[in-house]
């Protein structure tokens, strides 16, 4: 059985304003998270530095992920675990919790825990970057396992990465349509008609959904649509849309619900 004296300690430093890209209002709100930094790790003769980097990116219908970092002590007898877990907030801020624990052993892959940090939760705002330093130390039998992490995490928008960006100026009208255009269209002009139109932002989509918050209907258009029309709707009930462009790697987000807009 080990005895030893456990200190642990995580730094956070100052915020740090990003000017790497932009908000864009019409853009989808995808999300990309880049960590950078290095871990080191202090064994009983030699210590050894590793380099850290990966990304991500996030949507509210894939809000969260986590990134693993794990590297074996020069000596092979630790062993330290850099785990930053990252979820999406509704106010466009992504929270972020890293943990860092080392293990040491006669070997690296053990279960042997020697100490472990955990970093208070931090709120990111989109565009930001922030640096975190964390460390793990036990002294053991006169000799000091020690493992530290330094890295960065830069948060920006990331409306270009693979999905198509999502519509804007959504508007719904009401519409009387005549005979003639009804049988132009091949629909029937029975109860409420409402027209609806809207800006297409998206290079990428395969296509469109038009959905009706009312009936819980979705309808599938062709790309590069920016219209739609309606019809056999209850007239005593007012009638909301919501739009989004959607290609092989996903749906933007759907736009939101303007009951000065969407709604008639």
């Amino acid at each position: 059985m080990k005895i030893g004296h456990f200190i642990a300690a995580t730094v956070l430093l100052a915020p740090i304003t990003y000017f790497g890209m932009t908000d864009t209002a019409v853009a989808a709100n995808t999300h990309g998270l880049t960590l950078k930094g290095e871990m080191t790790l202090f064994g009983e003769r030699i210590g050894s530095g590793r380099n850290m980097g990966e990304s991500a990116h996030l949507t509210h219908d894939r809000p969260t992920h986590t990134f693993t970092f794990s590297f074996c002590s020069s000596d092979g007898e630790g062993r330290g675990v850099l785990t930053v877990a990252m979820r999406l907030t509704s106010s466009e801020r992504v929270t972020v919790t890293p943990v860092f624990k080392v293990y040491e052993e006669e070997h690296c892959y053990n279960d042997d825990l020697d100490g472990t940090t955990i970093g208070k939760p931090v709120s990111m705002p989109m565009n930001s970057s922030r640096n975190w330093t964390m460390t793990v130390s036990k002294w053991e039998f006169n000799d000091l396992v020690h493992g530290e992490v330094y890295f960065n995490l830069v948060h920006v928008h990331s409306p270009d990465y693979g999905r198509p960006a999502e519509p804007s100026n959504v508007v719904a009208s009401p519409s009387k349509l005549t005979p003639l255009t009804c049988r132009m269209l091949k629909i029937q002009c029975k109860g409420k008609s409402v027209s609806l139109q809207w800006v297409d932002n998206a290079t990428n989509e395969t296509h469109y959904e038009v959905r009706n918050t009312n009936l819980e209907k979705i309808v599938r258009l062709s790309p590069n649509t920016t219209h739609d029309f309606w019809t056999g709707l209850d007239p005593t009930i007012k009638q909301c849309f919501q739009v989004r462009a959607v290609n092989q790697l996903g749906p933007s987000e759907w736009t939101p619900v303007n009951t000065a807009g969407e709604c008639v």
